[in-house]
């Protein structure tokens, strides 16, 4: 028999889930996941602390600057 708490639950979580593979970008997606998923890093790059050393008249963004685009897509 089925618990309507299961039930609502299952109704909730299911749907699309995960990032999109673009061709051989699996392992990638991987990475990026397993650093979402990390609670400190994830604090820091949702807190907005980096501070890009970068020349913004370049239109360049350092590593950590992408991550932490890459962050606010996803959450």
């Amino acid at each position: 028999m089925c618990n309507p708490t299961e039930v609502t639950l299952f109704v909730l979580c299911s749907g699309l889930r995960g990032l999109i593979n673009l061709g051989n970008t699996c392992f990638m997606n991987t990475i990026v996941q397993a650093l979402i998923h990390t609670p400190v890093l994830r604090e820091y790059f949702l807190a907005d602390r980096h501070v890009c050393q970068l020349l913004k008249e370049e239109n360049e963004q350092c590593l950590v600057c992408e991550l932490s685009s890459i962050f606010q897509e996803v959450s």
